[in-house]
């Protein structure tokens, strides 16, 4: 049980800096009606150049909705929500849902270096508060959040990571113009995963592919690997870039300390 803990972390490590970073991914409807125009065969993109590309789209990134999906071995995790990259670190309002926990959701939101989570009965309806500055009192596989909630950061650490970029095509998703990338990444060059025991039962290299819009905002990003015999496979999307938000801390009445908190 604490090695598949420990694993699951892992693995969240491996997407995190994706998500809070900027970069997407889309469920299996996304690319309905989409189309694609590819070279003769994919060619290689310079890393430098790609990093320029995902640097600059980062620092154009500002509102949008967010959806992720995560399969591993039979199990499986959804999470819907929005997300404000304008702010310092930058702020997010999500529903996750989780087999840990089958008959209710899981209710997150983080504004202004505040981490809130709402686990149901878990906490008596309540969300409880956790400091982003503390990374030592923050929930279970929580302690990468800190390191992480800077965009540019974020994609520094992933950035030193890329092994390898190859352009597959052009293509539209939901009506966008987007370019289709494939990238592999070194995991032990990936900052949150050192922090990590598990890192050597991790693939040596993990596979992304990758769409990027015409402002350079990563659109779509699909990971797909096997992890000690399990498939394992994530999808997150962001879209309506720029549109209004919502996010926002929850009432004080519906806050408890930590200490309170019953899980």
């Amino acid at each position: 049980m604490r090695r598949s803990l420990t694993l699951r972390r892992s693995l969240a490590a491996l997407a995190l800096p994706l998500l809070l970073g900027g970069l997407a991914a889309c469920g299996d409807d996304a690319t309905e009606g989409s189309s694609s125009t590819s070279p003769d065969q994919p060619s290689a993109v310079d890393k430098a150049d790609f990093a320029d590309d995902l640097k600059a789209g980062l620092e154009e990134s500002t509102t949008a909705q967010m959806i992720m999906h995560m399969d591993m071995g039979g199990e499986s995790i959804h999470a819907d929500g929005e997300v404000d990259y304008t702010s310092t670190p930058p702020q997010l309002a999500m529903t996750m849902e989780s087999p840990v926990m089958p008959d209710q959701s899981i209710e997150m939101r983080m504004v202004d270096k505040v981490l809130y989570m709402n686990m149901g009965q878990m906490t008596n309806g309540k969300y409880v508060s956790f400091d982003l500055d503390d990374a030592a009192n923050l929930p279970p596989g929580m302690d990468q959040l800190t390191g992480t909630m800077d965009p540019l950061a974020a994609f520094e650490s992933f950035g030193d990571a890329v092994q390898s970029v190859v352009f597959v095509g052009d293509e539209h998703v939901k009506g966008d113009a987007v370019r289709h990338f494939k990238v592999r990444v070194d995991t032990s060059k990936i900052q949150q995963l050192q922090k990590l025991p598990t890192q050597a039962e991790m693939p040596k290299e993990v596979p992304y592919d990758i769409w990027l819009d015409d402002d350079n905002r990563v659109r779509k990003m699909t990971m797909d690997m096997d992890v000690q015999g399990s498939p394992v496979k994530v999808e997150i999307e962001l879209f309506d870039w720029d549109e209004p938000v919502d996010i926002a801390a929850p009432p004080a009445g519906e806050i408890v300390k930590q200490e309170a908190f019953a899980g």
